[in-house]
């Protein structure tokens, strides 16, 4: 496994447990749980959570598709790929691959999701990698950024779910936490995920990959 997909996987389990600790922490004032949570095979515990860290992010990774792919179903494009017909033009003439926009328009909305996706991902990691190797790593990590937030997002709210399931006290600053941090990996999402597909879109338009 990359060493970027392991950070992928890493750091939204993290935000999971550590939102978990924080709320057990603020689930009394007394602090009784948590006294319990310390005091009872705690390096059983923790062995437990570091074991399952990478399953733990497969997992919430495999949410973060579902739900957006869920989201993106009536879209024209999928959430991996959303860039304009002029773009997706120019991106086909650098790739040489043939592309005609009557026909294109004519598929129906899966076909033009996958002519979409496909060709960005032939311009993106195969024309842009050979000859633009750090612009590629660039928006690789922009793209990380914006998976990782999502998939910190879901992790927020799963761990005030377990919270529910286990019957932890959700305390408003508990649930505050995980609202401002909520909206903070949203608002990072959203720019992330602008930023790599504008940059496909100044590729396109500005550079002769071929």
């Amino acid at each position: 496994m990359d060493q970027v997909r392991q950070i992928r996987f890493l750091i939204p389990p993290f935000i999971l447990f550590v939102s978990l600790i924080w709320g057990v922490f603020w689930s009394d004032p007394n602090h009784i749980l948590w006294s319990e949570f310390l005091g009872s095979n705690l390096l059983a515990k923790v062995g437990i959570l570091l074991t399952s860290t990478l399953p733990a992010g497969y997992l919430i990774g495999l949410f973060k598709v579902f739900i957006l792919k869920f989201l993106f179903c009536r879209s024209p494009h999928s959430y991996e790929c959303h860039i304009s017909i002029e773009t997706l033009k120019l991106m086909s003439q650098e790739a040489n691959i043939s592309f005609n926009e009557d026909k294109f328009e004519a598929y129906n909305n899966k076909d033009r999701k996958r002519i979409e996706h496909f060709t960005q991902v032939m311009f993106d990691h195969g024309l842009i990698y050979n000859k633009y190797k750090g612009v590629h790593e660039w928006m690789v990590r922009r793209w990380s950024s914006f998976n990782i937030s999502i998939d910190s997002v879901i992790a927020l709210l799963l761990a005030l779910i377990f919270g529910l399931i286990f019957k932890i006290h959700l305390s408003i600053v508990w649930i505050a936490f995980s609202v401002i941090l909520c909206l903070g990996f949203i608002v990072m999402a959203y720019w992330s995920y602008n930023d790599t597909m504008k940059m496909n879109e100044f590729q396109a338009k500005y550079f002769r990959i071929v």
